[in-house]
């Protein structure tokens, strides 16, 4: 739809007050319907002039627009009109059918009348085409009497009087006077000379029979010589002139309007007027400097929609002019839009539109409007455009001072902007009217906001919002649902105000390491939580503080970030605390529990060795020394360091002696060395930690000898031929696993003898125990044979064990060699008798037992038959 806007301002045709705006295109069909029953209201066209040389018979009413009354009629014979009927006392007239303006006109008609009759008058009125006054004197117009009120009201009349009535003060017989209400504009008119405007009639030429031509111009005061001018064709000149303002003396229609016609009567003759001729003609024509414009002072419109102005045209008398096609050179320019384009348009009735669409809003535009070069009165007038309807796209964002919210600020600070309206010619609407807009606006980054509009105020909005995380958003805004002109923002929140209790930090650790330097972070914060990016202003207090012999820096690295690098030197058995704070509040966490330990590198130097095996040892056996691993601050170390390398060496006289050894880690710093040395001996430690000896090394160590180890113990003086009864004696020499000689005793030597025929074990030989690592063993075996000898010592075989030894016989006595022979005969006797036992006795038995178990004959039988 195309929406415009008409401005009507007060018609006074119609007496309508129309003030219509912001139109659609449907209303332009109601301004046309309301145009046209305005020109439908004020009845026929407007009728300027009309001339009937003849009356043909369609000129006369019903058909025509000549509307004759009482005994008026048409003369078919010559076209003409008695304007009564031709017998004595007869009252007649006719009147054109329509209202014309009389305020200024020229009428001209011709008329026949005889000599006699009373006479008749060219009458003004605004009653009706029946209005009529009484026959006779009053000539159909005026009443006959003095204060009567039988004449036409407020009608203005010409008389041409052909009869002397002397009760009425005529002055002779024939006369012509102009008679109206002097005293009442609406008051009945009156035939006494009294009425007569300028108080008597002029006398008049005698009519003759023929034409008679009378020419009547009215032409309102200030035009021309003014007043009504009456010439009489017969004299040659004006026979009447009256100088008056019709429309003081006469009521007139609208637009200065009213019925003309005739009136005439008959007296005591029958003598009639005929009216052979009748001409009318408005003079006024149109004058630009007396035509207006329309409601000027109170003309407003709307940019991007129709503005209409209404021009009522005026004649030169004053008279607003109700008909149009008149041919005018239009002038029209506006001060903000000299070149803009209008359009006239004749209404057909005396005012003209003139439509245009102006683009630039404002209060108090000059409008000049000129008809055929002449300004209008009222030109220039001043024209108030109000801006069109908000549209997005032309709408703007904007800051003023004191706000940066299109831009960003510090986080929780408030942030406004204003939303400017613009019509689609870029006019700010300061007044919505009844448009509906609805904004909308949304922030989008670390977090979603929506921004806040408040109420326009003259069409500017302000919006607000708060964003309490710092970083880059995307401000969008809408209006209607649609992009704003400027409708995209990049916006920026940085931190506020640096906040203790928000501030945050890497560290510290909670675990320092003797010597080594700490490096932990704190980051500034502001209440929100955000981090600050750039150095404050002013600088921050930032105190950072720990017992342990801790000495530290405070650098700004970047903005807003900190870097705290410390050294703690002490281990110290009571945890220590440390406290930052920032502008004299703890940071979160604050303060620390901190532990602090050793230095993780180990300082051989500050390395202490304990325990039994420090200096003495057993060879061969795992010995052990405890190493108390400590810093370059002599503190101990709490943790193993599996990168330590160890070494122990064993020396005697500069020469190595071969060694094995183990590290192993306790706790705290605590290592266990293990280590063996098999050879016995005094010999130098050196213990080393990465190459460096530790405290005190090398330590003296002396290994003695391990247990004896049998296999490595020797006999000396063993002989493994022995004779019966031969005292035998032999050393055993200890040595340990490792062939170190044995300097003592005390160990626990096992030896067995036995026969290797009977497998028998004899007395076990006599040991003896010199204390100095040696045996002295001693035994006698009484008879020969092959005999093992087995020497052990901790269930281990000496060198050589066991040992086989052949004893021979040395010899035997004579009462050995009798016993034995003796022993032989008798074993050989006992064998004769055991085999004839067996044959006589066993045999027998076995073979009765065996049938008795065959045959069933009871035992006893069996034996008795045996």
């Amino acid at each position: 739809q195309v929406e415009e806007e008409a401005n009507f301002s007060e018609d006074p045709r119609c007496s309508l007050n129309y003030e219509i705006m912001s139109l659609t295109a449907s209303y332009h069909l109601l301004l046309f319907t309301i145009l046209l029953g305005v020109s439908l209201a004020q009845g026929p066209s407007e009728v300027l002039s009309f001339d009937y040389q003849v009356f043909a018979p369609n000129d006369i009413a019903p058909t025509g627009p000549i509307t004759p009354f009482s005994t008026a009629s048409r003369n078919p014979s010559d076209s003409s009109i008695w304007l009564c009927g031709q017998s004595p006392s007869q009252l007649g007239g006719i009147w054109y059918g329509q209202q014309l303006q009389v305020r200024g006109f020229k009428a001209v008609f011709t008329f026949d009348k005889a000599q006699g009759g009373e006479g008749f008058a060219f009458v003004i009125q605004n009653g009706s085409t029946v209005n009529s006054g009484p026959f006779g004197s009053g000539l159909g117009y005026g009443d006959n009497t003095e204060r009567g009120t039988a004449g036409i009201q407020g009608s203005i009349a010409v008389e041409i009087d052909t009869h002397y009535d002397a009760d009425l003060g005529d002055p002779v017989q024939d006369h012509t006077g102009v008679h109206f209400n002097p005293s009442s504009s609406s008051g009945p008119n009156s035939a006494y000379e009294s009425a007569a405007h300028g108080g008597a009639s002029v006398s008049g030429p005698q009519p003759v029979a023929g034409q008679n031509v009378i020419t009547i111009i009215y032409q309102p005061n200030g035009a021309g010589s003014g007043g009504l001018n009456l010439t009489w064709n017969t004299l040659g000149g004006p026979s009447l002139s009256s100088n008056f303002l019709m429309e003081s003396v006469s009521t007139l229609s609208l637009y200065g309007k009213a019925f003309i016609g005739f009136t005439a009567t008959t007296g005591s003759d029958s003598v009639a007027t005929k009216l052979l001729s009748w001409s009318y003609e408005f003079l006024g024509r149109l004058n630009p400097a007396k035509s207006i414009i329309l409601n000027a002072g109170s003309l407003t419109g709307q940019a991007g929609v129709v503005v209409s102005i209404f021009i009522q045209g005026f004649d030169q008398y004053g008279n607003e002019m109700i008909t149009g096609d008149t041919v005018i050179n239009w002038g029209f320019s506006l001060s903000t839009e000299p070149g803009l384009q209008s359009t006239v348009n004749d209404l057909h009735n005396g005012t003209y539109r003139i439509d245009f669409t102006p683009t630039i809003a404002s209060t108090a535009i000059e409008m000049t409007i000129s008809m055929n070069g002449t300004n209008v009165e009222k030109s220039p007038a001043l024209l108030k455009i109000s801006p069109g309807m908000a549209v997005p796209n032309m709408t703007l964002a904007r800051v003023t001072a004191g706000q940066s919210g299109l831009v960003g600020g510090p986080a929780g600070a408030p942030m406004q902007f204003e939303i400017q309206l613009f019509d689609v010619y870029n006019n700010s609407v300061t007044d919505l009217g009844n448009q509906q807009v609805s904004l909308q606006g949304r922030l989008t980054g670390r977090l979603t906001e929506d921004v806040n509009f408040g109420s326009p105020i003259e069409g500017v909005y302000t919006a607000s919002y708060n964003l309490t995380k710092t970083g880059i958003y995307q401000l969008e805004i809408t209006m209607n649902g649609q992009p704003i002109k400027n409708d995209k923002f990049e916006i920026k929140i940085e931190a506020a105000s640096v906040d203790g209790l928000q501030t945050l930090t890497s560290g510290p650790p909670n675990l320092f390491i003797a010597g080594v330097n700490v490096d932990f972070y704190i980051q500034l914060r502001d209440t929100f939580g955000n981090n600050i990016t750039t150095t404050p202003n002013p600088a921050p207090t930032i105190d950072v503080r720990m017992g342990g012999g801790y000495t530290h820096t405070i650098t700004e690295v970047q903005g807003g970030l900190y870097k705290v690098s410390g050294t703690a030197t002490t281990v110290t058995v009571a945890l220590q605390q440390m406290t930052v704070t920032v502008d004299g509040k703890n940071i979160p966490g604050s303060p620390w529990t901190i532990q602090i330990q050793p230095a993780s590198d180990v300082y051989a130097p500050n390395c202490l060795a304990s325990g039994n095996n420090l200096y003495n040892s057993v060879a061969g056996n795992q010995s052990v020394i405890v190493v108390d691993t400590r810093d370059y601050f002599n503190n101990r170390m709490a943790t193993e360091d599996k990168g330590l390398r160890w070494d122990i060496r064993f020396d005697k006289d500069n020469v190595t002696v071969p060694s094995v050894f183990q590290v192993r880690y306790i706790d705290q710093g605590d290592y266990l060395l293990i280590y063996n040395i098999t050879k016995a001996g005094n010999f130098s430690m050196h213990v080393t930690i990465n190459g460096t000896a530790i405290d005190q090394s090398p330590f003296p160590v002396e290994n003695v000898a391990n247990e004896a180890y049998g296999p490595n113990c020797l006999t000396d003086g063993q002989s493994l031929l022995l004779y019966t009864d031969q005292e035998e004696t032999f050393t055993i020499v200890t040595s340990d696993a490792y062939k170190n000689p044995i300097p003592h005793g005390g160990f626990d030597f096992k030896m067995s003898l036995s026969d290797n025929v009977s497998g028998a074990t004899l007395t076990t030989p006599d040991i003896r125990d010199d204390d100095n690592g040696r045996y002295f063993v001693n035994f006698t075996i009484q008879h020969s044979g092959m005999y093992t000898l087995k020497v052990t010592v901790d269930e281990m075989d000496i060198a050589g064990s066991p040992f086989v030894i052949k004893v021979k016989w040395a010899g035997l006595p004579t009462p050995a060699v009798v016993a034995i022979g003796v022993g032989c005969a008798v074993f050989v006797l006992l064998i004769g008798v055991g085999v004839w036992f067996y044959q006589t006795k066993w045999k027998k038995r076995k073979q009765y037992m065996a049938l008795r178990d065959t045959d069933p004959t009871p035992g006893d039988v069996v034996d008795n038959q045996l």
